[in-house]
């Protein structure tokens, strides 16, 4: 298994790590992982840098953690 690159600028406390079409978060137990694949291309990079690595708290994994936290 290929290990994944894991970026100083990320800002978003789930974020676990990264692969040029993946990105790897914490999953809502903590204790999985939620992989984000994208197509070849921008998306992937588009998503670190606005949510990874600046506004985390749009980000819809981000949202579903903090949601799943209150509702628990």
């Amino acid at each position: 298994m290929p290990r994944h690159y894991h970026s100083t600028a990320a800002k978003c406390p789930y974020y676990k790590g990264e692969e040029p079409t993946l990105i790897f978060c914490a999953g809502p137990c903590g204790s999985e992982t939620v992989r984000m694949s994208f197509r070849a291309g921008k998306p992937a990079r588009i998503h670190r840098a606005k949510y990874c690595r600046a506004e985390w708290q749009g980000c819809p994994i981000a949202k579903m953690i903090q949601t799943d936290k209150q509702d628990g």
